[in-house]
Formats: structure tokens, C-alpha cells, sequence
């Protein structure tokens, strides 16, 4: 709780301080707000082992195969990235670049995803 709250505080700030020197100088305020996603991003890796054990209960209902468990996590992995940079690329007001980038996202997860898709078809194909 006090991490969100801590990491909500930096954002504020850096928000502030960035509209503030915008004006004068944009590309301060990128870097600025850039530099204040990754405090946050450094921040919330703190609860990466949280994520640990709830990937061992995944384990334990699908078995040990990583043949499920990693397109997941690499999903979880694009979107996360994903949902960043293209924020990162609406704030600088390039929002082509930010669509370009959410369908290059979406591609990536599908194609990361495609031996689970193979899998789920091959059981509901054993079930008919």
C-alpha cells in the first residue's frame, strides 16, 4: 500500500514539474517524465515475487509444462511495455507513432501466443 502511494507521489511531482518546463524546454520534460516511469517501473519490481507464487499455483493446475506457462508471461511481458511506451508516445503528441506501436504490440502477443492457441485447438479437437 505505502509503495503505491510513494510511487503515486513521484508521479505527481514529475507531472507537475513537467508541465512547468515544458513550455521552455520539451525535451526536459520527456526526459523527465521518462526518468519518473522507470522510478515507478523499478519501484513495482519489488512485487515480481508475489507474481512467483501465484505462477507456482498456475503450475500446479496446468502441470510443470512451460509449453502454457511462458507464452503468458510473455504477453503479460508485451502488453506491459506496450501500455508504456505508447503513453510515453501521447505525451510527446505522437500518436501515430503510439497507434503503430499498439498494433506492433498486438501482432507480437498473437504470435507469442499461437502454441497456446494450438494447444487449446488440439484438446477441444480430442473432446469432439
Amino acid at each position: 500500500m505505502e509503495l503505491i502511494i510513494k510511487c503515486s507521489a513521484a508521479a505527481i511531482i514529475a507531472s507537475v514539474t513537467s508541465l512547468l518546463i515544458k513550455r521552455r524546454n520539451p525535451e526536459m520534460s520527456f526526459a523527465l517524465t521518462a526518468a519518473a516511469v522507470c522510478v515507478v517501473l523499478i519501484a513495482a519490481v519489488r512485487f515480481a515475487g508475489t507474481l512467483s507464487s501465484v505462477s507456482r499455483t498456475v503450475r500446479t493446475y496446468i502441470g510443470n509444462s512451460d509449453a502454457q506457462m511462458i507464452p503468458l508471461l510473455k504477453c503479460l511481458g508485451i502488453s506491459c511495455v506496450t501500455k508504456v511506451t505508447t503513453d510515453l508516445c501521447r505525451d510527446t503528441a505522437q500518436s501515430a507513432l503510439a497507434s503503430s506501436l499498439e498494433l506492433a504490440g498486438t501482432v507480437c502477443a498473437a504470435a507469442v501466443s499461437a502454441p497456446l492457441i494450438n494447444s487449446l485447438l488440439r484438446l477441444i479437437g480430442e473432446m469432439i
